[in-house]
């Protein structure tokens, strides 16, 4: 990101998942929901939750796609495990224990599996 000066990670869409109806725009609106709650600030699990910082169109030789910015977290629990073969117990309960809190504090902003109920 040249203008803030800072890594950012992009997730680029498909096209056909990029309109004003697919799933690209659902999903810019369900994480834009949760970035803009102001209930449940002091909840654990909120700080394990990326945020979006931004998102743009990007025009390519097949079609318009959606571009998510966010903030670059880290290696996944997939590289993570390739690299380590198995992760110690006390780090598999961390990541257990972090992921049930944001998952319970998306649940509780109505948010649930990839959706708004």
């Amino acid at each position: 990101d040249q203008k803030e000066g800072r890594y950012v990670a992009l997730k680029i869409l498909g096209a056909e998942t990029s309109d004003e109806d697919g799933e690209g725009r659902q999903e810019v609106k369900m994480l834009e929901y949760l970035k803009e709650s102001k209930e449940g600030l002091e909840h654990p699990g909120r700080k394990y939750v990326n945020f979006i910082l931004d998102h743009f169109r990007f025009e390519g030789p097949n079609g318009s796609h959606l571009v998510l910015v966010s903030e670059v977290l880290g290696p996944s629990l997939v590289q993570l495990t390739e690299q380590l073969k198995r992760l110690r117990g006390s780090i598999s309960r961390k990541v257990a224990r972090q992921t049930t809190q944001a998952v319970a504090w998306i649940h509780e902003r109505g948010v649930c599996h990839g959706g708004m109920s």
